[in-house]
């Protein structure tokens, strides 16, 4: 990497202020409730990202387990299906298993994410037959 993508790097991690991952969580759910999803993911993505810096949480603790099914969440209200079940199957294949308390909304996330796919993949192909049916018509 070149010095000035190094720098630029620098600076913005040292814009973030620096909070513990249950902090971040906090923050995320504040502006969850506030329908501020994007803002949301931020924050969860941010507590995920701490959870890698403290020693004493690690993947597949409750904390860790937590921020990543909210983030999933928030992926489904920003209507980020793929994205949202990728979370949730990254969730279900960590090699220490979430807490049976977060578990079941991980399932139902995905579960979640899957139906938005599917209504999006139908979405689609009505939108094929309708273009197919106009240009149909304009033969005839």
């Amino acid at each position: 990497s070149s010095p000035s993508t190094t720098t630029s790097q620098q600076q913005q991690q040292q814009q973030i202020p620096s909070k513990s991952a249950s902090e971040w969580k906090e923050e995320g759910n504040s502006a969850f409730s506030r329908k501020q999803f994007q803002q949301a993911l931020t924050f969860y993505e941010r507590g995920i990202e701490a959870c890698s810096a403290e020693s004493n949480v690690m993947v597949g603790t409750e904390l860790y387990s937590s921020l990543s099914s909210n983030r999933a969440m928030a992926l489904i209200k920003l209507q980020d299906y793929q994205a949202a079940q990728d979370c949730c199957t990254h969730i279900l294949q960590q090699r220490h298993p979430a807490p049976p308390n977060i578990l079941h909304k991980v399932y139902y996330r995905r579960a979640a994410s899957r139906e938005g796919l599917a209504r999006e993949m139908d979405s689609r192909q009505q939108a094929k037959v309708k273009m197919l049916l106009a240009a149909k018509s304009d033969l005839q």
